[in-house]
């Protein structure tokens, strides 16, 4: 009904969430998938690399048919987890990993396949068969398993990049975005959007990272979830054992319980934009509910996927489940669609019924003020602000409408063409194809051209990483910003 009423019409045989709950239960099968391939070509009339390329290769049927060839045919076959195995013999060209790490994951294709191929997921397991044969792609793996499952060793990773860059700015001046006069930091010191700064090595951007993180702040650390059992004897109310403070006053006062929420924080809010986690915080808990921040919770996994490690991911998708059980969350949040998507559709695909509660709760942050939106204290202001569709949101989750219904609540909303083309970011294919990449930011930067000196909302931190050092490369007034900040600014 969303799309029907605000998005352009488009081939849906089964939605993001219909295909998770079908996947739950079952083994992936990579084979079946690819037989389901029927070479219509639908897919390659949304791919953006196509677009730009023009070669067959890069399209989701090109993927579909390479990883048959390459890696099935010749003697390879599917595990019972779903993973695949080639021939020990196979030989894996230059070439043929260049296809294959060719590509956004942006879930276009997915989203308009009529035979309802979980591409997708076929890519990530010949991207994990090529990681496991090669040397770089091994050692980003290992190196990203030691890292990414302790958010102290985020931290300590990003404090060395921050010193590294304070000794930089002393031989070269960074680029910064548009900041329309506004503090770089908001009134709990925490790096804002309006803070970017970018050094440039070719096509390569390297962002400013955020002095003081969002973990391990004291903002963070009064929302942490804390029993007080102490407490519950003395108010001699039953079955409140583990409960948070909140909950317990709420009972023994009699009162209607709030909406307790569970809050993901994700690694580039934690490090790069700090204040996006404070503004859903202060929207959440001016709207009435109890906003609860594990700091035990680390990276989602998703980076895991990509280099092949899929032992490592599961590993990291069952601690994040133990994480938000014990907390008995009405909602789990994030403020990153990659961390939604993967707790919300990866997780069931690729686990089966353990993760069917938690992904029945997952919701990104603005899903849940529009949930309490009668009860949100915004004044809309007359400040024009676009907005950007995430892959993550707009295609793999179906999400279109509901950012904008908040957006609009808080700002004069000015539409533009192609808010759903891709940024560029895509995880590591800014990295490993700078040029193309820049290309479709500069783009994408361009169908805003027309509205200069004014802000472009979207919800996840990699896009405005990515569309404001594009903006500061080119010089460009205006400058992406995180649509919780937008309501925290609108809040009286």
């Amino acid at each position: 009904r969303q799309f029907a009423a605000n998005g352009p019409p488009r081939i849906r045989i089964q939605g993001a969430l219909r295909r998770a709950k079908d996947m739950t239960g079952r083994k992936f099968d990579a084979v079946s998938e690819i037989d389901k391939c029927s070479l219509c070509a639908t897919c390659t009339s949304v791919c953006p690399v196509y677009n730009v390329t023009q070669m067959e290769g890069h399209t989701a049927r090109g993927h579909l048919q390479l990883i048959d060839a390459f890696l099935l045919r010749p003697g390879g076959e599917v595990n019972p987890d779903g993973s695949l195995t080639a021939a020990r013999d196979l030989h894996v060209t230059p070439q043929f990993e260049n296809m294959l790490e060719c590509c956004l994951r942006c879930y276009k294709c997915m989203d308009v396949c009529p035979s309802g191929i979980q591409t997708v997921a076929v890519f990530e397991e010949g991207r994990a068969e090529v990681a496991r044969r090669r040397l770089v792609p091994k050692l980003s793996g290992w190196t990203m398993s030691r890292i990414l499952p302790s958010r102290a060793a985020i931290q300590f990773f990003a404090r060395l990049g921050w010193a590294a860059q304070a000794v930089l700015s002393l031989f070269a001046r960074p680029k910064s975005v548009f900041s329309g006069g506004e503090a770089h930091t908001d009134d709990c010191g925490f790096k804002t959007s309006a803070g970017d700064a970018f050094w440039y090595f070719g096509n390569v951007a390297v962002p400013n990272v955020a002095p003081r993180f969002f973990l391990g702040s004291r903002f963070a650390e009064m929302r942490a979830p804390k029993a007080k059992p102490a407490l519950v004897a003395s108010a001699g109310v039953a079955g409140l054992a583990g409960a948070s403070l909140e909950e317990i006053r709420d009972r023994v006062v009699n009162r209607t319980r709030r909406l307790k929420i569970g809050y993901l924080v994700d690694c580039m809010t934690d490090t790069l934009y700090p204040s996006n986690a404070r503004a859903t915080v202060e929207a959440l808990e001016r709207a009435g509910c109890e906003v609860v921040i594990p700091s035990g919770a680390a990276c989602c996994g998703a980076p895991l996927l990509g280099t092949g490690d899929l032992a490592g991911f599961e590993r990291m998708a069952r601690a994040m489940l133990a994480q938000f059980e014990r907390l008995d969350c009405d909602y789990v949040i994030a403020s990153n669609p990659t961390c939604c998507k993967t707790m919300k559709i990866v997780y069931p695909e690729r686990f089966g019924k353990d993760f069917e509660n938690l992904a029945e709760c997952v919701r990104m942050d603005f899903q849940v003020m529009r949930i309490v939106k009668d009860k949100l204290p915004v004044e809309k202001s007359a400040q024009k602000i676009g907005f950007h569709d995430p892959c993550h949101q707009r295609w793999a989750m179906g999400i279109f409408a509901e950012p904008r219904e908040i957006l609009t609540m808080c700002a004069d909303y000015a539409q533009a063409d192609g808010e759903g083309d891709c940024c560029g970011f895509g995880g590591t294919f800014c990295v490993d194809f700078p040029k193309m990449a820049q290309d479709m930011a500069q783009k994408k930067g361009e169908k805003y051209a027309h509205m200069p000196d004014f802000e472009i909302a979207t919800t996840c931190p990699a896009c405005i990483y990515y569309i404001n050092q594009s903006a500061a490369r080119t010089g460009a007034s205006r400058r992406a910003v995180h649509l919780s900040e937008v309501v925290a600014r609108s809040l009286k």
